[in-house]
């Protein structure tokens, strides 16, 4: 894609660099849904298996899911807390509007 006048500053190394951490974070935050899934077709297959208790397939598939959500819900809020520190953890401890009673030199 080309802009309206000039040509990106960025450099291809750095093109590639944002989509690497991109990628990362995404990976981050649904890394734990398979594991749930994966837990829940076990639990499926053991139910027509029949080698369960009664009412522990139904409790073991809500337990799952709702964890699940939550694992990916709590990792989205981590990469949203991640990209929050880095950028505060650039910033200066505070910032001088105004000197008064020094000299100016």
């Amino acid at each position: 894609m080309r802009h309206k006048k000039g040509y990106s500053n960025w450099i291809i190394y750095e093109k590639l660099a944002c989509i690497e951490a991109a990628c990362i974070e995404v990976y981050r935050s649904l890394a734990p849904i398979p594991f749930s899934f994966i837990c829940l077709i076990a639990v499926i297959v053991t139910k027509f298996l029949g080698t369960n208790l009664p009412g522990w397939t139904a409790s073991m598939a809500t337990i799952l899911f709702l964890g699940g959500i939550q694992l990916f819900t709590i990792g989205v809020l981590g990469v949203y807390l991640g990209r929050v520190y880095k950028e505060v953890k650039n910033r200066p401890n505070y910032i001088i509007e105004s000197m008064v009673g020094f000299d100016e030199s």
